[in-house]
């Protein structure tokens, strides 16, 4: 496990030392267009109208007030499927897009990412995640029980888990109602140099949702004793910067969090953290 995990911020969440809040984001709402979506596997038509109609035809034929009604909507039915067969054999983007459309929805209600870096000192980072240096970067303990499995957490989430980069989608059956999670959990190799890890919590836990641009913002509290750090990005505003400083001493629950200033690398095409006089020292 990393000494320290880092989370890349704007200038705007200077606000973050007041409130202790942080979004875990929808995966429809990622930088990524990629993000979470899978493969579909082969689909067999036939095989998938099955399984829909195996879920559906129950509920459907319960309604039914009389045998005659019974046996009509069993025609409905058998009806509908001969229809969707045809279009869907013709057309087999129609059902991609269908269910894509839908596997949408649920990502979009379903579940929230915190994602996180092992490492501080990406110049990338700082200017993609930071505004062009202008934001700031937050310490972790990845230790604290924040980032281990809550009592409200589905079996298979809630522990800080490593992304796996890959070339090629993971798959999935087109008859799958649940969002698998390893999918949470898989990106583009491209994307291998931001070293991240990922927290999965369930989006209805989330300590306050506001609505910005007519989305949900998932807001999870974030204990005091799980921040070890901040450092400000090189062109920081001075406003901003004294904001944080302030936020920070007076609350006493901050008062071991280690500031810092983003400065450049002597030798590399780096970004390293040094200390502000009169600070204590933080091992990164």
């Amino acid at each position: 496990m990393a000494s320290h995990v880092y989370k890349f911020l704007p200038p705007d969440r200077s606000d973050f030392f007041s409130n202790l809040t942080l979004r875990f984001t929808q995966p429809t709402e990622l930088n990524d267009p990629f993000e979470c979506l899978p493969q579909l596997k082969e689909i067999d038509v036939d095989e998938m109208l099955e399984g829909v109609i195996k879920r559906t035809s129950g509920k459907i034929l319960s309604t039914a007030k009389s045998p005659v009604d019974a046996f009509s909507k069993f025609m409905m039915i058998e009806g509908g499927r001969e229809i969707m067969s045809k279009q869907y054999k013709a057309d087999p983007s129609l059902l991609r897009d269908i269910f894509f459309q839908k596997f949408k929805n649920n990502l979009a209600t379903s579940f929230g990412i915190l994602s996180l870096s092992t490492r501080s000192d990406s110049p990338v980072m700082w200017s993609s995640y930071c505004s062009e240096h202008k934001g700031f970067v937050v310490c972790f303990n990845p230790d604290h029980s924040f980032f281990q499995h809550q009592y409200n957490d589905n079996p298979d989430i809630g522990q800080l888990t490593d992304v796996i980069y890959s070339v090629d989608r993971p798959s999935v059956d087109i008859n799958s109602v649940q969002i698998p999670i390893n999918l949470l959990l898989h990106k583009d190799i491209d994307w291998r140099y931001e070293n991240e890890k990922r927290l999965i919590r369930r989006l209805d836990c989330a300590t306050k949702t506001i609505i910005k641009d007519s989305v949900p913002v998932c807001l999870f509290a974030v204990p005091p004793e799980a921040v070890t750090g901040v450092c400000f990005g090189m062109k920081c505003p001075s406003e901003k910067k004294q904001q944080i400083i302030k936020d920070i001493s007076t609350r006493g629950d901050l008062s071991h969090v280690v500031m810092s200033d983003a400065k450049l690398d002597y030798n590399q095409f780096r970004v390293r953290m040094e200390p502000i006089i009169g600070v204590a020292v933080v091992k990164v």
